[in-house]
């Protein structure tokens, strides 16, 4: 499609170009000529011999103005015969400069598109399958619940993914507003990692929590910054191994906040250090054995984004994985 749409506006920026550089000869030819014939006029009105030769002034003028006017069109035929293969190539490097983001920016949709639909047809084929066997004879009320209670939870799945799907739509417009306020940034990793004492517990984690000697503040939205650190800490814990450590550690650096949380998981291959902030898109086939969509990491950078900062990963495969936040407009007290 783009293709055809490349070759479609090439042929008509050359028509374009072409009409005007044409028009712009024809013109700039008959306006000399007309000039020529006005100069002419004006010397043979007046005939005036030279001196010595008994040559007419208005002769030599006209041949003058017609030697002029053959190398004129001689000149203005060769410029037009050279446009007629640098228009087209320029056009076609024009074509290219401006459908490259449309094809770039389809190409990311219509992967965003497929990879939606694989994610929605893995539930749905769940609730389907359990549903067709329930419903393949009389079963006992326990085989009914069970059932149920494995269809909620893929119906929960389904709700988790369309509410990441709609806050990164939202996102991509603008939508969402921030409503921004001043933080202490301390406090707030501190809560979300108290939030997670449970699961932290349950795999007999290490939590190393290295706040600074000073609060730091910022201005951001306390509730997507919460997310964006929940996520990054329940990365953490699920590719961490039992008895493991997980170390997170706020600073002040150079009038930016920076917020690192550093596993002994199993780490990141270097070549997915960028891809894994792409949607849809798990590290690799080990960390994809843990149940998720591959959009987390994609809605942390959206928000890191949004509140003018940047998010990175440092990691070694089979020695854990260092993300690092970094914010703007800090201030200590």
């Amino acid at each position: 499609m783009f293709s055809r749409a490349r070759i479609v506006l090439t042929l008509l920026y050359s028509a374009v170009f072409l009409t005007c550089f044409w028009a712009f000869s024809t013109g700039l030819y008959l306006w000399t000529e007309q000039s020529f014939e006005v100069e002419i006029g004006e010397k043979m009105s007046q005939r005036p011999t030279l001196e010595g030769t008994g040559a007419d002034l208005g002769e030599s003028v006209v041949d003058i103005n017609e030697g002029a006017l053959d190398q004129l069109q001689t000149g203005l035929i060769r410029l037009n015969l050279l446009l007629l293969v640098i228009i087209p190539a320029v056009s076609w490097l024009l074509t290219g400069m401006t459908l490259g983001p449309v094809h770039k920016a389809h190409e990311a949709q219509r992967q965003f598109v497929s990879d939606a639909a694989h994610e929605l047809r893995t539930p749905l084929t769940i609730l389907q399958s359990e549903m067709e066997v329930a419903l393949g004879k009389e079963r006992t009320p326990e085989h009914y619940r069970s059932v149920l209670r494995s269809g909620r939870q893929e119906i929960l799945r389904l709700s988790e993914l369309a509410e990441c799907l709609l806050f990164l739509a939202r996102n991509d417009d603008g939508k969402d507003r921030l409503a921004v306020e001043r933080i202490d940034l301390t406090d707030l990793v501190s809560a979300v990692l108290a939030s997670f004492r449970a699961p932290i517990a349950e795999k007999r984690l290490v939590l190393m929590f290295e706040p600074p000697e000073e609060s730091v503040a910022i201005e951001g939205d306390p509730q997507m910054l919460i997310r964006l650190f929940a996520n990054l800490v329940d990365n953490a814990i699920k590719y961490s191994a039992s008895g493991g450590q997980i170390t997170v550690t706020v600073a002040a650096r150079e009038a930016k906040a920076t917020v690192e949380i550093a596993d002994d998981g199993i780490g990141i291959a270097p070549g997915l250090h960028e891809k894994i902030f792409a949607r849809f898109t798990r590290a690799d086939s080990s960390r994809g054995e843990t149940k998720g969509f591959g959009l987390g990491l994609a809605i942390c950078r959206a928000i890191a984004e949004r509140h003018g900062g940047t998010i990175a990963v440092t990691s070694v495969p089979g020695n854990g994985s260092t993300f690092s936040v970094i914010l703007p407009g800090v201030q200590t007290t």
